[in-house]
């Protein structure tokens, strides 16, 4: 197909063809990241590589994954993508036309499901700035093409398989030490509070996630009363097929952790006296007044982590998991996707402590965006996760809006 003198082709890609493309492109989620196709096949899905050639150059390329649809039929889903450079988003009309015509050989395919990584709005936090320049362009690039934008996301809207909100923390260029003073000051304090309880964090290999991601979960899903909401198979099959999804899990070593916080406390009682000595010998030395006072704020709440320890190993034993998540991450997104934990000992922050960890983690990759992923949209204390969002907020990001999933009919009849 020649357009303005251009010759456009479209043609079947490989991983590796595919993913050498990748690494030319600014961003990109994981699940598109070609080695990730093998999951979703893994999985049971169909699926493809597509690249747009311009004069014979690669200039845009898809994934497609291809979805059940009233059994006998199909839905072609494109998620966070196509993936372009943002020059070349003067070759996206060219690209819907040919990817039409390639999809409708398909007899069995319905429509087209199409949610570009692009940004509907930029936000400072949660304040509306503007509408994104690239997206309102490429909005109408869809509309153009006969795509009919569809309301809600994966959220509210079964038919749809992206998420349009997130929470993101720009850290590009940042150190791991100037990532952490980036965030407020409630943020760090969790951090600082599942140290000092000896909260320690490690990844689980394939073979744990049966054995200690599982559990933790499906107790956060029966508290919360969202049984079978989470495939675990995604994740093992993840863990087999994807060098790049990690299983950061938090836990306590009871005995190491009461050594440390006895010794502690030892310590502290013997400042205590010591001062107490010098306030004997002069009763208006306020300096060991004032610090008996703050010895001993520290020495009752070391009491207090004690006794919390001495019952979490009476009830579990000496090694004990508080918490198990899973991220996945590209050259450009550390992404956050799901966590859980034991609500009873919430206040050693397990969940805060796996963050400080894969925040340095994200710094030494050098990741763009530190992702806490699907939010419902707006901050407003009607929101089902108002809470979820205050907690992702405390670390000092923004809200990204993306454009949405945009639909193309390609047979009617069979909606019927």
């Amino acid at each position: 197909m020649n357009i303005n003198g251009i010759k456009y082709s479209l043609k079947a890609l490989d991983i590796d063809e595919y993913n050498e493309f990748l690494t030319t492109q600014d961003r990109y989620f994981y699940s598109n990241d070609g080695n990730f196709l093998k999951v979703n096949l893994k999985y049971g899905n169909d699926g493809e590589l597509l690249g747009l050639y311009a004069d014979n150059k690669l200039v845009i390329a898809t994934k497609i994954i291809y979805s059940k649809f009233k059994k006998v039929f199909q839905i072609a889903n494109i998620s966070y993508g196509p993936i372009f450079k943002r020059e070349d988003f003067k070759h996206l009309d060219s690209f819907f036309k040919l990817m039409e015509d390639y999809l409708r050989k398909n007899k069995k395919l319905v429509y087209i499901n199409v949610a570009p990584l692009v940004r509907r709005n930029e936000y400072n936090d949660f304040e509306l700035i503007k509408a994104s320049d690239e997206g309102l362009l490429i909005e109408q690039i869809f509309k153009n093409s006969g795509y009919i934008l569809q309301d809600g996301d994966f959220y509210t809207n079964s038919s749809l398989s992206t998420i349009s909100n997130f929470y993101i923390k720009n850290i590009e260029g940042m150190t791991y030490k100037e990532v952490l003073a980036s965030c407020n000051s409630s943020a760090r304090n969790q951090m600082k509070t599942a140290n000092k309880y000896g909260v320690k964090v490690r990844f689980l290999n394939e073979d744990e996630i049966d054995t200690i991601f599982v559990p933790i979960m499906k107790k956060t899903l029966k508290r919360l009363n969202l049984q079978g909401s989470i495939d675990f198979k995604y994740h093992k099959l993840a863990a087999k097929y994807y060098s790049e999804c990690y299983f950061p899990a938090s836990y306590i070593d009871c005995n190491e952790t009461l050594e440390s916080l006895n010794k502690d406390t030892k310590d502290l009682n013997l400042k205590m006296e010591n001062f107490r000595a010098k306030l004997e010998e002069n009763p208006e030395n306020k300096k060991a007044s004032n610090q008996i006072k703050e010895l001993t704020n520290v020495y009752n709440a070391n009491l207090k982590r004690i006794e919390m320890i001495d019952s979490i190993k009476e009830k579990y034993g000496n090694i004990v998991y508080l918490a198990a998540t899973a991220f996945y991450k590209s050259p450009s997104d550390m992404i956050y996707l799901e966590s859980a934990s034991l609500e009873e000992y919430r206040e050693l922050h397990a969940v805060s402590a796996i963050h400080s960890k894969m925040l340095e983690k994200a710094v030494e990759d050098k990741c763009k965006y530190y992702n806490f992923f699907g939010i419902s949209g707006d901050n407003v204390k009607t929101a089902s996760d108002y809470g979820v969002i205050q907690f992702k907020r405390s670390f000092q990001g923004e809200r990204e809006e993306l454009l949405g999933t945009y639909r193309k009919y390609l047979r009617y009849k069979f909606l019927k």
